[in-house]
């Protein structure tokens, strides 16, 4: 669990002086309790938020450096996008569910869910690119 890595990781910054690492992986475990919530989800969308923020902040002029460290350490607890080439072999196995969906949404939360039971995450951009070329080949 992610919680675990979290505080063993505030643990070994602490030890290792990194007060940087230390403190903002201690923001993300305050707001695991404040929020109570612990789960891996939580963790990863709280930690998505954090670094979309930095780079927003860096795109107005913020501390480069060290939001980019903030992000790098932040990413380690955010799993890895598929590039589209590798979320179109998912979208395929699941083609039937996906092209039978109402709606993008629908389609969208089907392929999400597929991905999350294997471990796996894409961006919703790419998952939309995905699901509209395969509607566009089905139609043709």
């Amino acid at each position: 669990m992610l919680i675990d890595q979290l505080k063993a990781d505030i643990e070994r910054a602490t030890r290792g002086r990194n007060t940087l690492a230390s403190s903002l992986l201690k923001v993300v475990l305050a707001e695991c309790q404040t929020r109570n919530k612990f789960d891996d989800d939580f963790i990863i969308s709280y930690c998505r938020k954090m670094i979309q923020s930095n780079l927003e902040t860096i795109g107005a002029g913020g501390d480069q450096v060290k939001l980019n460290r903030e992000n790098e350490l932040l990413r380690s607890y955010v799993p890895a996008s598929l590039s589209e080439e590798e979320l179109q072999i998912h979208a395929d196995k699941m083609q039937i569910e996906i092209l039978a969906a109402r709606s993008d949404g629908q389609a969208i939360g089907i392929l999400s869910k597929h991905l999350k039971s294997m471990g796996l995450s894409a961006h919703g951009d790419t998952m939309k690119s995905v699901i509209a070329k395969m509607k566009v080949g089905a139609a043709g």
